[in-house]
């Protein structure tokens, strides 16, 4: 999953299978809303992309759920998914998965990259973004290595602060 804070902003959660490649995606333009908003279509929203979450993870039985730790979003994000995971167990006997927040750092410089623009020309940069994070989970050395490129992207990336 990647999000944005800004409200007018989708989010999107993108199932990669086990070559890194784009298995399925939803676009949900109303997950960063509160469940308790006081406006009712925000509520709305809110609930159906939730319902869409669901529906995805039950039709695809992940591993894992990744989301990008942008911020402390990322951690209500997390309550909401392991409460969401919690009730598909009770309910459908689905297996429980871990819902884990992973650094977005590298996928931000990813998603702006020539490579994800060549290669997910049509999709958004947060879409290219939370194809990043997946791949992160399951390879990180082979999503660093992608952007040590003629380009030189990886310098971008920061290892460690006292690095410059």
């Amino acid at each position: 999953l990647a999000y944005s804070s800004e409200l007018d902003v989708a989010s999107f959660a993108v199932m990669i299978d086990t070559e890194g490649e784009v298995g399925d995606f939803l676009r949900l333009p109303d997950l960063m809303r509160r469940r308790n908003a006081w406006r009712e279509a925000d509520r709305v929203g809110k609930e159906r992309d939730m319902r869409r979450l669901k529906e995805l993870m039950v039709s695809k039985n992940p591993h894992v759920v990744a989301i990008a730790g942008a911020n402390r979003d990322a951690l209500q994000l997390k309550t909401e998914l392991q409460a969401l995971i919690k009730t598909l167990v009770d309910e459908e006997e689905f297996p429980s998965i871990p819902v884990e927040i992973v650094d977005d750092s590298l996928a931000v410089i990813f998603q702006n990259s020539t490579r994800a623009e060549t290669d997910f020309r049509e999709y958004p940069a947060l879409l290219r973004q939370a194809i990043s994070i997946g791949r992160l989970l399951q390879d990180p050395l082979v999503e660093t290595s992608v952007l040590c490129s003629p380009d030189e992207e990886i310098l971008a990336f920061k290892f460690h602060p006292l690095q410059d």
